[in-house]
């Protein structure tokens, strides 16, 4: 009995094994082994590219990505057999659909910024505007279980601000690979007041979202640079830098603005949500151990932020209440 138990598995095995070597496609990832951004965006290039060319997706589980749907619903990357390994460096690198062939496509990372982008020199690129991709990722990226977001405020222009400062998880060299990943503090604030300026009139409430355990002590350059009885400031008051990954990529969706740095943490958002106003580092110069950003790149949604300017704000400092 237990023969035959054995070579019923064997049996299953071998066919299944023969079914993946004549004629089978699948393309998986690089994981890049960051943080909850990075192992995100290997997921979405794979994922567009099976989209893309119908081409099954084998995905890699992780950590972070764990607490996400489409941890339950991909089909997990087992080290299936395969003939052939090829890895994605540009869409040529895609061959022709043929039954004899046995391929496993291995997707690079590429960046998504422009600064990094025209360092890597790379020609892969995703339409984020696809809305049926979008509709797809979509269904996709939804928690497991049910997360206490933060709530924007009505009557507010409600601003997501994500703050990466590098301390505690980032290595202390980071801005020097990485500069525009670790913007000065006045970026924000400059970042910010290009907002008010384009709300005039209007009450601002903006979150700070961040990882940084000491934002309090650092509270005071917002309030001084930002004199503004109009804008209400707001933060988590406890957790760790650990904590609240998935609250905070989620909360960032209710937002109307995306005050950004070149983190892939928020970049995904604005990628794949639409907002009134995303602003994002472009230039910049060091200034002894500090990255300060010389340009802007402002990107205005303006059907939504007319609809934004139009909005009723009776009340000065509605939001607060």
């Amino acid at each position: 009995m237990l023969q035959k138990i054995k070579m019923r598995f064997f049996l299953i095995f071998f066919f299944m094994a023969v079914s993946i070597l004549h004629g089978e496609e699948a393309i998986t990832y690089f994981s890049s082994g960051g943080r909850f951004g990075d192992q995100l965006l290997a997921y979405l290039h794979a994922k567009w590219f099976s989209y893309k060319y119908d081409i099954p997706l084998l995905y890699k589980p992780s950590y972070y990505l764990s607490g996400l749907n489409l941890d339950s619903v991909e089909k997990h990357f087992e080290n299936q057999p395969f003939k052939e390994e090829i890895e994605v460096k540009s869409l040529s690198s895609f061959l022709p659909k043929d039954d004899n062939r046995s391929i496993l496509y291995i997707c690079n990372h590429f960046p998504e910024t422009p600064y990094e982008r025209d360092i890597q020199k790379t020609t892969l690129s995703i339409d984020w505007k696809d809305e049926g991709f979008r509709s797809l990722v979509k269904g996709l990226l939804t928690p497991k279980k049910e997360l206490k977001l933060i709530q924007p405020k009505s009557g507010c222009i409600n601003v997501a601000l994500h703050l990466r400062i590098g301390r505690l998880y980032d290595p202390i060299y980071s801005n020097q690979c990485f500069p525009l990943k670790f913007p000065d503090y006045s970026y924000y604030t400059e970042a910010l007041k290009k907002v008010i300026s384009c709300f005039e009139g209007k009450p601002i409430y903006c979150f700070i979202f961040t990882d940084d355990l000491y934002l309090s002590m650092f509270m005071s350059k917002f309030t001084d640079e930002i004199k503004n009885k109009e804008v209400i400031f707001d933060y988590r008051k406890e957790g760790f830098y650990y904590e609240n990954v998935l609250e905070d990529f989620f909360s960032f969706f209710n937002f109307d603005v995306l005050i950004r740095p070149d983190s892939y943490f928020s970049i995904i958002p604005s990628l794949l949500n639409d907002y009134a106003i995303v602003i994002a580092p472009k230039t910049f110069h060091r200034k002894m151990c500090d990255v300060i950003i010389d340009e802007f790149d402002i990107s205005i949604n303006e059907k939504l932020y007319q609809k934004l300017k139009q909005r009723p704000c009776p009340v000065i400092n509605a939001c607060s209440k």
